[in-house]
């Protein structure tokens, strides 16, 4: 992504609804699916680090991070008390020991064109994982919903169900839960890239993505709305979403 996109997510990312309602999610499933002791954490494709901030906050300790891109390193040093375990690197050749971690976080990380091979990266996760350790994935939901915020964000693939499905069953991870969210917002956000692709030839270096900063009632009530959804993601299988959530654990 642009140096520019990745200041715009360290500005945003620690109030914005998307970010925050995400991050609760991940935080719940990864109470609910770990059974180990003070486990040891990577965020893969961390960014800017909010998420490793959120976890910590949520009295996750032992936290690890990797980003490939310089541009993410320069906002991460500004978090004084994660950036010290926070390292360059190919999330397809990860330098961490066999068997190591008891979960990998990765949000938003392998639709990007930065990721050549998403089998290889999940081979990568699977490896460095102990046994019944936890993968949790976030990826971007259908082809269709392509639109300029892709074009800035450089997106290399939007995903169904069923391709996270069979990849990360490819990879030897058992599937714990695999399903579209944030369906509720599925028919605007469609509308509004459908939209944008009319000047989706003018987004250039500098352009703003989707990510913008909203009034703080409407802040809140999305968010509010994101989190009752994560509360139903167990119960509802949502035929659609703008995401595909996935928890996966190597059995």
């Amino acid at each position: 992504m642009q140096a520019s996109e990745y200041l715009n997510i360290y500005r945003l990312e620690d109030t914005h609804w998307w970010y925050q309602g995400t991050y609760a999610l991940v935080s719940s499933a990864l109470k609910k699916w770990l059974s180990a002791v003070n486990p040891k954490i990577c965020d893969a494709g961390c960014g800017t680090g909010g998420l490793l901030e959120y976890l910590k906050n949520k009295s996750f300790s032992y936290l690890y991070g990797f980003d490939i891109s310089p541009y993410a390193w320069e906002q991460l040093k500004k978090r004084k008390d994660i950036n010290n375990r926070v390292y360059l690197g190919n999330l397809e050749q990860l330098a961490i020991k066999d068997s190591s971690l008891d979960a990998i976080t990765c949000i938003d990380v392998l639709y990007h064109c930065g990721i050549r091979n998403e089998g290889a990266a999940l081979n990568e996760f699977f490896r460095v994982l102990r046994p019944k350790g936890v993968l949790i994935l976030q990826l971007a939901a259908f082809e269709f919903m392509r639109g300029r915020h892709d074009v800035i964000i450089m997106t290399r693939k939007r995903y169904r169900v069923s391709e996270v499905k069979k990849y990360a069953r490819k990879a030897g991870f058992k599937i714990k839960l695999c399903a579209y969210r944030n369906s509720w917002l599925f028919p605007l956000l469609l509308f509004w890239r459908l939209l944008s692709r009319i000047n989706i030839k003018r987004a250039v270096n500098g352009d703003s993505s989707d990510l913008v900063r909203i009034p703080g009632w409407l802040n809140t009530l999305l968010y509010l709305l994101m989190r009752l959804e994560n509360k139903l993601l167990n119960t509802i299988s949502f035929p659609f979403g703008t995401s595909v959530f996935c928890i996966a654990s190597k059995e």
